[in-house]
């Protein structure tokens, strides 16, 4: 029953939100240029991905080009209109942990906004994990938890949804246990109004600022100081790391 839920959250979800071209300037649309600039700079010869949680193919329609793409989300909504955008690409809906995938092997894997809605977080990082050769590299990225538990207009969990929010400390332990080494973490697009993040993004305080440093030292300060909204991941695969289910 639950599955059945977060499967109706997702369908409804990507219908709404991710079913259109995704505008440059939206938080998505920034997102996905810089997990896109993260994998032009990856040193791999052969580009194989798979994409976990790929949801309607908006970061998708920019790797096909590659060696080999492979997309996977649990909304079937989501995943007919990634199809259907890109017919050349391979495409399943299903639950990533039950999925059989046979062997096959990949030289990036892609988790990108979707390591939250797992609430098997452990098992969900130990199979991507089997999914990647050795020396492999894997693209993650996640809501920090310190912005956005103070951005107002973010509410509760709706009915179906999965939220488990990982602070800096347990993404990096979640990936070192199942034998990623981190090559990159860092934060992007700083956000926040409520408790301390109300003054540090005051719009009055930054613009008194920035008549004295450039915004985009600003901008860059507050990413370096952990203030923003996701985290970026840069992971290659080791080993298989320590974690007993």
């Amino acid at each position: 029953m639950m599955e059945t839920k977060t499967v109706g959250y997702f369908d409804d979800w990507n219908v709404r939100f991710r079913s259109g071209t995704i505008a440059p300037d939206s938080i998505p649309g920034q997102l996905g240029a810089v997990v896109l600039r993260e994998i032009a700079a990856l040193p791999v010869k052969k580009t194989r991905f798979v994409e976990i949680g790929c949801g309607t193919g908006w970061l998708a329609e920019h790797l096909t080009d590659s060696d080999g793409y492979f997309g996977l989300d649990l909304s079937p909504a989501a995943i007919k209109v990634a199809q259907d955008r890109l017919p050349q690409a391979r495409f399943v809906a299903a639950n990533f942990l039950e999925w059989d995938f046979k062997g096959e092997k990949f030289d990036v894997g892609l988790l990108i906004d979707s390591i939250t809605s797992f609430s098997d977080q452990d098992s969900a990082i130990s199979k991507i994990g089997e999914l990647l050769e050795v020396s492999s590299y894997f693209v993650l990225t996640s809501v920090n938890p310190f912005v956005y538990s103070r951005i107002s207009s973010v509410g509760p969990p709706s009915e179906g949804q999965v939220r488990k929010w990982l602070s800096r400390t347990a993404l990096t332990a979640l990936l070192r246990r199942h034998g990623f080494q981190l090559m990159k973490l860092y934060t992007i697009m700083p956000g926040g109004d409520r408790g301390i993040l109300r003054w540090v993004n005051s719009r009055k305080i930054n613009r008194m600022v920035r008549t004295i440093v450039p915004e985009v030292k600003v901008t860059k300060a507050k990413e370096m100081a952990g203030l923003g909204r996701y985290f970026i991941v840069v992971a290659r695969k080791i080993g298989k790391g320590s974690y007993k289910a």
